[in-house]
């Protein structure tokens, strides 16, 4: 994607964090940083190719982790565990309704 569309997704994201509040909002604003920082943050996570179906909101709450300060144990356990729910998820068959 190009700077700008990365832009414009991230800006959607915080705009649905803003308008709907949920619970754990600050572990996905990454307040005083520039978009541009969010986004070379992103690129670096997404160049392990393990993280590449990590879905874009969880990959910006280890961004925001890393941005605050948190230990790179505790940001690999965090996205250790994101991979693993992924890959439960989907490794079970679908059910059809």
């Amino acid at each position: 994607m190009s700077l700008e569309l990365k832009t414009m997704y991230l800006t959607g994201i915080k705009d649905i964090l803003i308008a709907t509040k949920p619970p754990e909002e600050s572990q996905y604003l990454p307040g005083r940083y520039s978009v541009g920082e969010v986004v070379k943050s992103l690129d670096q996570f997404y160049d392990s190719p393990e993280n590449t179906l990590i879905p874009v909101v969880f990959a910006l709450r280890v961004c925001v982790m890393k941005f605050n300060g948190a230990s790179p144990a505790l940001v690999d356990a965090v996205v250790s565990g994101m991979r693993k729910a992924l890959a439960e998820t989907t490794s079970q068959p679908h059910k059809d309704r």
